[in-house]
């Protein structure tokens, strides 16, 4: 048992004896080795997990979507009900996405909620598409991550995580926290921020140890180029 194991137990048995004298209740010499035992164990567990488990092998699960529609009737229903797996040609500069769901011009209802398009990614102006954004911590990625930049941005430099899109996107941090770097500097988004981006140069940073999720709608637009 190594010396901040020892002492943690020693601190776990402490206040176990304490909560059993308040309580009044009898604490046996075997019911203490028990719990000593558990704590060494969960310490030993918990330093192996954070030591030799990278970041780019920790499984992020996939987004669950739910979308509903009409009958034949007209009464609303959920028609599909799932999870969304990234798309591997949307991998790039330490981020992954995962197509959700898309239109490509103006809905027409009561309809029966299966005319999703999310091919292309990237929608012609008037179109729409919903994604899930995953940026993992700085020098990470997720396995098997393809070096090649996507179709669906444009780099200036390719050797850059520098981008853009033809695109108005609609963003929040649902979970972690990110940093959008832009010309004229970086920005800071932590959870429940929201983020309009308007077709700007951009790319996305993640100074933490954990991957942060964003949502994205992303709205097709026209783009002079730079």
């Amino acid at each position: 048992m190594t010396r901040s194991t020892s002492t943690a137990s020693k601190i776990a048995a402490r206040n176990v004896v304490g909560i059993a004298r308040a309580s009044g209740r009898l604490l046996t010499v075997g019911t203490l080795a028990v719990i000593l035992a558990g704590c060494a164990g969960d310490s030993d567990d918990k330093s192996d997990s954070t030591d030799t488990k990278p970041v780019s092998q920790v499984s992020v699960s996939d987004p669950r979507l739910v979308i509903t529609g009409h009958d034949d009737q007209k009464r609303g229903l959920v028609v599909s009900d799932q999870r969304i797996a990234p798309n591997p040609n949307l991998t790039a500069d330490g981020w992954q996405s995962a197509m959700l769901w898309g239109a490509d011009g103006p809905g027409h209802f009561p309809d029966d909620g299966t005319g999703s398009v999310t091919s292309p990614p990237m929608p012609a102006p008037g179109g729409v598409r919903l994604a899930e954004l995953v940026v993992y911590p700085t020098g990470q990625g997720p396995a098997g991550a393809s070096d090649n930049s996507p179709d669906a941005i444009t780099k200036s430099d390719p050797n850059s995580p520098i981008h853009h899109t033809p695109s108005a996107d609609l963003v929040v941090v649902l979970e972690g926290e990110v940093e959008l770097q832009l010309d004229s500097g970086n920005v800071v988004l932590k959870q429940g921020d929201y983020l309009v981006q308007n077709g700007t140069a951009h790319a996305w940073h993640n100074r933490t140890d954990s991957p942060a999720r964003l949502g994205v709608v992303v709205l097709g637009a026209a783009h002079d180029g730079y």
